[in-house]
């Protein structure tokens, strides 16, 4: 996705500009700000730059175009915001946008903050992505310059992104995504911004931005990476703390530890240990499974017995009712305590039941963590997981080459006393 604001698409210059970014991004959803134009023609650049269909909204200031494979529905259009529900072939869920350019006045903006109000309210457990030209800052850190700025107006959209619930995806570039000239001084402002609720979060956890440079226009185009998360390859074994809480968790433990095993001391211990991990994955993966999808499933398994309760007001349906409650918050405690322990969060009491709080920590602790693009030893950017992975190799193995072997007479017959008292086959085990 590319939000721009443009300050005129139809100049040469800018139509040249921005084919080169369509073109070298492949994007497939176009925001654009400020466009300039004639509503009336907004079909033909649509088509001109390749798109299957576009929409504006009210005053003509912002034009949002898709190509096949998306599905659009605008549900609000005022002449700040353009809403809308978004629906890709690719897609399991469907997800929102709200596509803003800001008036200049404090006042008038207001009603911007207002309409992102009521439309958070609606938004719920949905993704939901907020972006565009925003004309104010949300932080005296998001400018540079000399000339005054409007501190209530900075407290009013940070207030607004507070309580909608929204928090800026993770950009690299310039800090800065507009630059001019006020009182004949040069001020630095990052009018520009991409914010997402925790759903939106959670669907696209690699989601990054880059503040491309600026061209034509301004603004600096902003490129929006909708990727899942790099993959990790496999997962290391972690103890669960829910699994204390399961009755047959000590007898699990108790049959794999009392069976016999070969060797002597600590590869004794080790092999007992590695024999339990794998006992503890058969185990988890039987009685747990995806203790989400089984929150899921408790839920509906409530609602089910409580309309039947309604049509039969029996002792049965009753009984049928408390057990579905009575496993729904079985699911929904081992939910809890699976995202405490992944959070590692310590300052909140242990009764305080805040499984959004818990996932929004975690989701970012792995943005913090993530690595998007590093060096490779030629000095060039690389982005993609595939060539990260190659530089991060490469690197280590440069220094393990630097480090000169050992040729040391005195300790090659210092190791060769040492009886050695693992053996091959007990090394083999160890790998």
């Amino acid at each position: 996705m590319l939000v721009w604001n443009i300050r005129r698409i139809a100049g040469r210059a800018s139509i040249r500009c921005l084919k080169k970014l369509l073109r070298l991004h492949s994007v497939t959803f176009l925001v654009i700000i400020e466009p300039m134009v004639d509503a009336g023609q907004l079909d033909d650049f649509t088509s001109r730059f390749g798109f299957h269909l576009g929409v504006c909204n009210s005053s003509n200031k912002i034009w949002v175009m898709w190509r096949s494979g998306f599905a659009v529905n605008v549900l609000v259009n005022n002449d700040q915001l353009i809403h809308m529900q978004v629906c890709h072939d690719s897609w399991t869920f469907v997800a929102h946008g709200s596509f803003v350019y800001g008036k200049c006045s404090r006042v008038e903006r207001r009603a911007l903050w207002s309409a992102l109000g009521l439309i958070s309210e609606e938004m719920g457990t949905k993704p939901w992505l907020v972006g565009g030209d925003f004309n104010v800052v949300a932080a005296a850190d998001k400018y540079a310059g000399q000339a005054a700025q409007d501190l209530t107006a900075m407290a009013e959209f940070a207030e607004c992104i507070s309580a909608c619930g929204l928090k800026e995806i993770p950009f690299s570039g310039s800090r800065y995504t507009w630059t001019g000239i006020r009182q004949g001084r040069r001020i630095w402002k990052r009018l520009d911004r991409l914010l997402m609720n925790l759903e939106w979060q959670r669907r696209f956890s690699g989601s990054v931005v880059k503040h491309l440079n600026r061209a034509t226009s301004d603004h600096s185009p902003q490129l929006l990476q909708l990727s899942p998360g790099f993959p990790t390859g496999p997962k290391s074994f972690r103890f669960q703390d829910m699994w204390l809480n399961h009755h047959g968790f000590l007898m699990v433990v108790r049959q794999c530890w009392d069976q016999p095993t070969d060797g002597y001391g600590m590869f004794h211990f080790f092999l007992k240990l590695k024999r339990l991990k794998q006992a503890l994955r058969t185990w988890n993966q039987d009685v747990f499974d995806n203790i989400f999808e089984k929150v899921s499933k408790a839920e509906e398994e409530v609602r089910l017995k409580e309309l039947q309760l309604e049509v039969t007001d029996s002792d049965e349906a009753r009984v049928q009712w408390s057990q579905a409650q009575a496993a729904l918050l079985k699911h929904l405690t081992d939910e809890e305590t699976f995202w405490k322990q992944q959070a590692r969060v310590k300052w909140l009491r242990e009764g305080d039941a805040n499984t959004r709080y818990f996932h929004s920590h975690l989701l970012d602790k792995r943005a913090r963590l993530s690595i998007t693009r590093i060096y490779n030893l030629e000095g060039e950017v690389v982005e993609s997981a595939n060539d990260i992975g190659t530089a991060a190799v490469a690197f280590f193995q440069s220094l393990l080459a630097e480090v000169p072997p050992i040729n040391n007479t005195a300790i090659c017959r210092l190791l060769e006393a040492i009886p050695p008292l693992v053996t091959p086959d007990q090394n083999a085990q160890l790998i």
